[in-house]
């Protein structure tokens, strides 16, 4: 049987004696079979939610029914002079 030597680890991944449990964190949080499946489900429900949006009829817009409207500017009359008493 041979003898191990110990590992040193970096800082960032010293195992932590929190409440005496001895954790060892690592770089990543998620693993890459994680990962891929969350990118997977993402992409999935971008692509249901495009189709669902295609799948709505618009609103009919009623601008052709509508009646013509005109407006002219005119200026206003001018008032009659004031009488001096």
């Amino acid at each position: 049987m041979t003898k191990s030597m110990p590992v040193s680890l970096p800082a960032s991944d010293a195992p932590s004696t929190d409440r005496g449990i001895r954790v060892a964190y690592r770089r990543e949080p998620l693993s890459p079979a994680v990962r891929r499946l969350l990118l997977a489900s993402v992409v999935f429900f971008h692509v249901g939610c495009g189709w669902a949006l295609t799948q709505i009829d618009p609103p009919r817009i009623a601008v052709g029914e509508a009646t013509p409207m005109e407006v002219r500017m005119v200026s206003a009359p001018e008032s009659p002079p004031e009488q001096q008493i």
